[in-house]
């Protein structure tokens, strides 16, 4: 029967999704509300400046409030994940387990001989090989750490440094692609990248809300970090649906810069 980490980690999973659009409806609300403060011309400045204390005492309380729902929601999530990983079962544990080692005992020679992890990986997966992709996820990165792999860049490049997060992104998609929803290690895998999408943008957007009740302005750096943490949700998501292309990359796409600063600033 499912833990209730698990149970509740899909509402955990919506609920974070929404967090970083709440965190910036209280931005707009905290500065409309001390604009109106400060526009008001019937106040006093001394009453004005009370105003606007309890105006950052308010926001403050939302804040720390977002913040532990933040932290809730994705404990909730990596704690079902965890427990989604572990087979209920000792004896299909093992078979899985020995299915795995078979399948990375046939994937390593060919890393060995040159071949890229993208494209090993791509021609598991378009042949549905659970076993293989789910070898490759546990096994590749302390491959990688050891310094065994000759392709050490996204794209097979041994000039390029190897990027783990993105490659433990590109890992974890696989998994949930080729096993779905699978109440175990697919659905796992779903959850951790969801998580990992969704938190940092909340942190972001909450990151810039308490500067701006401490009366600091947001600046250029708050605009850019909010930017990367949205492209990196968005690249993490589209693991879940990106068919594998071997050797391409799906890295996080930089886009228009310029046009989402401005757009951050905006809101």
């Amino acid at each position: 029967m499912p833990s209730n980490a698990v149970r509740m980690s899909q509402k955990a999973a919506t609920d974070l999704a929404q967090r970083g659009e709440r965190a910036a409806q209280l931005r707009a609300q905290l500065a409309a509300k001390l604009d109106t403060i400060r526009s008001d011309e019937r106040l006093s400045e001394q009453y004005k400046a009370q105003l606007i204390e309890q105006a950052r005492a308010e926001y403050t309380d939302n804040a720390a409030r977002l913040r532990s729902l933040l932290d809730s929601d994705r404990e909730t999530m990596l704690t079902a994940a965890a427990e989604l990983d572990r087979p209920g079962d000792v004896n299909a544990q093992l078979l899985a387990e020995t299915r795995q080692q078979r399948a990375w005992d046939r994937a390593r020679p060919m890393l060995d001989n040159g071949r890229t992890w993208r494209s090993v990986l791509a021609e598991a997966e378009k042949a549905g090989d659970t076993d293989t992709v789910q070898a490759l996820a546990a096994e590749l990165p302390a491959y990688f750490e050891a310094g065994r792999s000759i392709t050490g860049g996204m794209q097979g490049n041994a000039d390029q440094a190897l990027d783990q997060d993105n490659a433990t992104r590109i890992l974890r998609g696989a998994v949930a692609r080729t096993l779905g929803n699978d109440n175990g290690p697919g659905t796992a895998a779903r959850l951790r990248l969801q998580a990992e999408a969704h938190a940092p943008v909340v942190e972001a957007q909450l990151d810039r809300l308490d500067r701006e009740i401490s009366g600091q302005r947001a600046g250029i750096g708050d605009a850019i970090a909010t930017h990367y943490a949205e492209q990196n949700r968005d690249a993490t998501l589209g693991e879940l649906d990106t068919t594998p292309t071997g050797d391409s990359s799906t890295g996080p796409r930089t886009g228009n810069l310029n046009t989402a600063i401005a757009n951050q600033y905006a809101t």
